[in-house]
Formats: C-alpha cells, sequence, structure tokens
C-alpha cells in the first residue's frame, strides 16, 4: 500500500514542469515514503515555494515532511538530488495534503462566468437598460439658456512612479538649423 502512495507522491512532484523525480522509497509498515527528485537549473525560487507551501501545510494538517538536498558521488563528481520525506500515520491523507499544497485546493464544482443581462432582442443601445428591460437616462439639468448639462466629477488619476520624471511629451527646442532636436541630438 505504502508502495502506491510513493507513486503517487512522485506523480504529483513530476507534474511540475521544472522537477523530475529520480528515486521512490518506503518503509513496509507504510508510514514513510521518499521521493528524491531533481530541480532544473534556474527554477530554485519556484522550488523554494513549492517547498514552503509543503511545510506550511504539514505543520496545518500534522503530518512531517522532511525536505533537504541529498548528496550522491556520481563516478568522479559530486551531486545532488531534493530528498523529499513525508511521514504519517494516515498516508492517504498527507499524499492528498501534498497535491493541495503544490496545487492548490481540489475544486468539486465547476465555476462559470456570470453573463450580463442582454438588452431586449431587436434593441441595441448605449443606454443603460434597468432589470425590467426599459431603458433610462441620467437626470439632466439645464444650463440658464436651457441646454441640458451632465454633471460629473472629473477625477486625476497620476501615473504611479512617474513622480519625478520629466515629461518626454514636450516639444524640444530648434536644433541650430532651425528643425527639432534639443539636448544630445544631433543635426545634419
Amino acid at each position: 500500500m505504502s508502495s502506491e502512495y510513493t507513486e503517487k507522491l512522485a506523480e504529483l512532484i513530476g507534474s511540475l514542469s521544472f522537477v523530475e523525480p529520480v528515486i521512490t522509497d518506503n518503509t513496509g509498515d507504510g508510514t514513510k515514503i521518499q521521493v528524491i527528485c531533481r530541480v532544473k537549473g534556474g527554477a530554485e525560487a519556484p522550488w523554494a515555494q513549492i517547498v514552503e507551501r509543503i511545510l506550511r501545510k504539514a505543520e496545518e494538517a500534522h503530518f512531517h515532511a522532511h525536505i533537504c538536498r541529498l548528496y550522491f558521488l556520481k563516478g568522479d563528481s559530486m551531486v545532488y538530488g531534493w530528498h523529499i520525506g513525508i511521514t504519517s500515520e494516515t498516508m492517504g491523507q498527507a499524499v492528498e495534503d501534498v497535491g493541495e499544497a503544490i496545487h492548490g485546493p481540489k475544486r468539486n464544482t465547476i465555476k462559470t462566468k456570470k453573463k450580463a443581462p442582454m438588452p431586449p432582442k431587436g434593441r441595441v443601445s448605449s443606454v443603460p437598460v434597468d432589470p425590467s428591460g426599459r431603458s433610462y437616462s441620467p437626470p439632466l439639468q439645464a444650463d440658464a439658456k436651457g441646454n441640458p448639462q451632465v454633471k460629473k466629477q472629473l477625477m486625476s488619476m497620476p501615473f504611479t512612479g512617474m513622480e519625478n520624471r520629466k515629461d518626454r511629451n514636450l516639444p524640444t527646442p530648434p536644433g541650430k538649423d532651425g528643425r527639432g532636436g534639443g539636448k544630445g541630438a544631433k543635426t545634419v
């Protein structure tokens, strides 16, 4: 039974595009499973996030997770792999919890996008439509001459991070030959 959980853990880890399970092992009593895997170069940051999520889930779900680098001699060179050991009396639940840490919680329901209500057939309008299907206009006020006026409040929306920058939309002074130029521009 524990070999089934070991294979499931290896499958969960191998489902990540940047990790490759290499060796799997388990104890005879089924309370400990382990996988040694290889993390592709340049993927240390996402791997560290996965490791942290597994360790946090272990604290929350009450199983023990041991994750470390394991070094080997391969010919004349020293190599390492990542060792992931899971110890639990309820191994099936622990492996599910690791899968949730890796891929997020299972979703038993299918979410669908809510569609905006459509205007009644045969009528296309930019005028707002209330739930009964009737169109309406916002209240208008007239100026002294009787012209309708819609009161709108304008809001200034500055670009963040641009407070101390030079406005590049301003025209530059002409160069020596009368054409555009400005600071640093070469004239022909």
